[in-house]
């Protein structure tokens, strides 16, 4: 009993934190986007304009990018403590995997906190924001995929409306993962992909994200 009640707050102290950290980069973006000096293009520019020392056309950008990289290192810091604490509850479901996929998380959104056009760091903030994506799609697949196994799998004949919310969000973010990254590998080598940027799927990507981790509760930590 004492084990069970120690499992469930560890796994309520993980939805808060999942939440804290979507939330923290929902306010990150909203924030840095509200401070940006120069008008946003929402469709064309990647989140990583916002942090960026010098906006698109040039100007000083130093309000957004210090929101940015506190915001993001904030996140980081949230990882790294999901990361922790899958890693000594061995009692938590699939722990390993998780910890391991959070604190790539971590290493990711901490390195977004770099600003894209760093004289000598930029790299690491373009990979940072690749990994962060992936690794934080994989998590999330991995959390939606047990979820749906974990819900669904004993009653296969019942069919409402949270069924089909939960197989949808397996696909759509597993979709959504292997469309990012087949987008940012083309345009990496400059192989045209008409209207799709990774401008576009990154915002895609990651609005999808964060619906997903939205509907996860404790018994999915």
């Amino acid at each position: 009993m004492e084990k069970t009640t120690d499992r469930l707050k560890f796994q309520i102290i993980l939805r808060i934190l999942f939440w804290c950290m979507a939330l923290v980069i929902i306010l990150t973006i909203a924030i840095a986007w509200w401070q940006y000096p120069e008008s946003y293009e929402f469709l064309q520019e990647t989140v990583s304009a916002l942090g960026g020392e010098l906006s698109d056309t040039g100007l000083a950008n130093n309000t957004s990018s210090m929101i940015m990289m506190i915001g993001f290192g904030v996140s980081g810091v949230i990882a790294l403590t999901i990361s922790i604490i899958y890693f000594v509850k061995f009692r938590l479901r699939y722990n390993i995997i998780k910890a391991i996929l959070s604190l790539t998380i971590a290493v990711g959104v901490a390195s977004i906190a770099i600003p894209r056009d760093h004289p000598q760091l930029s790299k690491f903030h373009y990979i940072g924001a690749a990994v962060f994506l992936l690794s934080f799609g994989i998590l999330n697949f991995v959390c939606q995929a047990l979820r749906y196994i974990r819900k669904h799998r004993p009653q296969p004949n019942r069919r409402k409306l949270d069924y089909w919310v939960d197989i949808v969000f397996v696909f759509l973010v597993f979709l959504s993962c292997i469309l990012f990254l087949a987008i940012y590998l083309l345009e990496h080598f400059s192989i045209d992909t008409s209207f799709l940027t990774v401008a576009l799927t990154q915002k895609i990507t990651l609005i999808i994200y964060l619906i997903a981790i939205s509907l996860l509760n404790i018994n999915d930590m």
